[in-house]
């Protein structure tokens, strides 16, 4: 009896080593989160257009390579929707999200309106305002109040003149998203900022994503 016993320890012993070993094996080779960055607009579509020419398209894709660039220094992996001025439609970038099976989207742009006093920094997410979309959102302007953007205009649901709508890249997403729109174009004060603490910006917004994950 005593013998069947210490066989039953033994072998009971090994079930443990062996669990505690796999359980081990996947902790460690658990996948690195894969982070996807949108360069809003591109190519022919130029985005919003400041009074003195400045394009929009040229400053999401400069703050999307500068914010990939971070993360990948911490070990993130990052892919890009577009990393030069080229032309990609809303369907392309979120396809890519989905097929790479992203762990979260942040399309990057920069907003516009008729009255160049309007300034500030706000987020959209879809307006079902799923949780885990809106603490994305909510931690990046935290992350950029922090650090003296500006006006924090908030986290918005839907689509800008109609929140019964989404943006596509919100709306089409799998994982959690949001848009991130950095300043007004239309605004000297947010563009001289936008300039003048770029590489600041960047770090607040790649700090806003990896809280995140």
């Amino acid at each position: 009896m005593k013998r069947k016993r210490k066989i039953i320890l033994i072998v009971l012993a090994a079930v443990i080593v062996i669990a505690g070993g796999v359980f081990g094996f996947v902790k460690l080779h658990k996948p690195t989160p894969l982070i996807c960055l949108d360069a809003g607009h591109g190519g022919k579509d130029t985005g919003a257009v400041s009074p003195d020419g400045r394009l929009e398209k040229d400053d999401n894709l400069a703050m999307t390579l500068a914010v990939g660039k971070i993360l990948e220094e911490k070990g993130y992996r990052v892919i890009y929707t577009r990393t030069e001025d080229v032309t990609v439609t809303l369907e392309e970038r979120y396809t890519l999200s989905n097929k790479k099976h992203a762990t979260v989207f942040v399309a990057i742009h920069r907003n516009s309106a008729e009255n160049p006093d309007v300034s500030g920094m706000e987020a959209w997410i879809q307006n079902t305002s799923p949780r885990p979309d809106k603490k994305l959102a909510k931690n990046l302007l935290k992350q950029l109040d922090l650090v003296g953007f500006g006006n924090d205009r908030g986290v918005h649901a839907g689509y800008r003149g109609d929140i019964t709508k989404n943006y596509a890249v919100n709306a089409h997403t799998k994982c959690k998203s949001c848009l991130l729109e950095l300043g007004f174009m239309s605004s000297e004060a947010d563009n001289e900022r936008f300039d003048k603490y770029f590489d600041v910006y960047a770090e607040a917004v790649a700090k806003g994503i990896i809280q995140s994950l």
